[in-house]
């Protein structure tokens, strides 16, 4: 194991160490995910020299009318063909998930046979074809949201991996929407820092972190005075944002007031506030694995 990965995984190893003891009636659902980061940080060292994606420099006049960077088919291009790889990413959630088990083993025999085409897959989910995503989980007999999940898992440490090197060409350019500058994805989380209180998201795909107006919903742009925060009692520094416009909500956390060992896994410490948030009938500005299961 080299330098960096051990690294990584003690820093993970803490991350969620400190989720466990604030959280620990989320204990089972916690380490379920621990499994997951944890296998994901191993395949992502694994890819340590990642092949040449040929994707060219923003075009910056679409950038500034708010075009992510990378279009669907850019981003379906980033996972690996079918190989070693890709099952890397799938008996982690098998053994994670004992829920989902037969359907990952059943998903993981029907791409190895044919029956199911890996790429069609892929673009089905980044494109939103819920049509297609769901005859294909019919098909297969699960639920469309649990083959949701299963590609979800899938696609991500590919677009992390293969992004981090593109994250230097946008730094300075001036962003304003709240679906990611990279990969069009909205955020996982909002999260407060500096003296002056910056506000910036969390990319729930390929994890980029850009700054964010703080009154803004990331979901719909509107601000509206009357947006709802909720928090737990002695938990002020978490909190989830509801917006009365489109009923979405993202879950922020204040690190001037609460440092974290990994802001990757910050969000799984707050499922909770999205079981809150989804029982009064709100959506998840993005579809996450932990609010998919929640």
């Amino acid at each position: 194991m080299n330098e960096t990965l051990s690294s990584e995984l003690k820093r993970l190893e803490k991350a969620f160490e400190s989720i466990e003891q604030a959280t620990p009636f989320l204990k089972s659902m916690v380490n379920a995910f621990k499994e997951v980061a944890i296998s994901r940080a191993v395949l992502k060292a694994r890819r340590a020299e990642t092949p040449d994606i040929h994707i060219l420099p923003p075009d910056r006049s679409r950038f500034a009318e708010g075009y992510p960077w990378l279009t669907e088919n850019m981003i379906a291009s980033l996972m690996d063909p079918w190989g070693e790889n890709v099952k890397f990413t799938m008996l982690p959630l098998a053994i994670a998930f004992p829920g989902i088990a037969s359907a990952v083993l059943h998903l993981r025999d029907a791409f190895e046979q044919g029956k199911v085409n890996l790429e069609d897959c892929i673009s089905a989910l980044v494109e939103g074809r819920e049509e297609d995503i769901t005859k294909t989980a019919s098909y297969l007999g699960f639920q469309p949201v649990v083959f949701k999940f299963i590609l979800g898992q899938m696609l991500k440490p590919f677009v992390e991996k293969r992004t981090e090197s593109l994250r230097h060409f946008i730094k300075n350019l001036p962003w304003h929407q709240g679906y990611c500058p990279i990969c069009g994805a909205f955020p996982e989380l909002s999260f407060l820092i500096s003296a002056e209180g910056q506000r910036w998201l969390r990319c729930s795909l390929c994890s980029y972190e850009w700054r964010f107006d703080r009154m803004s919903c990331p979901y719909c742009g509107k601000q509206n005075q009357d947006k709802e925060f909720t928090c737990i009692s002695g938990v002020e520094h978490q909190w989830v944002e509801l917006c009365p416009d489109c009923h979405r909500y993202i879950v922020g956390i204040d690190l001037r007031q609460h440092a974290v060992s990994s802001i990757d896994v910050a969000a799984i410490g707050m499922i909770h506030l999205d079981m809150i948030s989804q029982q009064r009938g709100f959506f998840p500005a993005a579809e996450c694995a932990w609010n998919m299961v929640s």
